[in-house]
């Protein structure tokens, strides 16, 4: 403890002096801390779903001069949304619900989505069956 110019005790602060500045600064308080980016969060093999997803509508915005745009933003949306979906476990069942949309949606580009779609859940499938196997979820000596 130490003395103030009133002669009350001030208690020390165990990490520095009293009125120091702390490490986060006030313009950084309420920003939002993002832990990864995208492309740190998903391996090289997610570049396949990802540029079939953006391909497909692609092609039909060259083929229809620009008419197919709106259709074609809305796809993109959707692609974004399902890549930012982190549960493995969540997209792989966003993925298998958005399969039959892209097959009831043949005439507004939903077959150009299913190329992209199947290789997402091919993709996501096989990396859980292999993290499976690396823990030893299918030792067959566990009872």
């Amino acid at each position: 403890m130490r003395a103030d110019k009133t002669g009350g005790r001030i208690p020390e602060r165990e990490h520095g002096e009293l009125g120091q500045r702390s490490r986060t600064s006030p313009e950084r308080v309420g920003e939002p801390r993002i832990k990864m980016s995208m492309l740190g969060r998903y391996g090289p093999a997610y570049a396949i779903p990802a540029l079939l997803a953006f391909a497909g509508p692609a092609v039909l915005v060259g083929v229809t001069h620009g008419g197919f745009l709106p259709f074609a933003l809305g796809w993109w949306v959707v692609a974004c949304v399902i890549a930012l979906v982190s549960n493995r476990r969540a997209r792989i069942a966003a993925t298998s619900a958005l399969m039959p949309v892209c097959v009831l949606t043949a005439f507004e580009g939903g077959l150009f989505m299913l190329p992209a779609a199947l290789a997402l859940l091919v993709i996501d499938l096989r990396g859980r069956s292999e993290t499976a196997d690396s823990h030893g979820a299918a030792d067959p000596s566990r009872p």
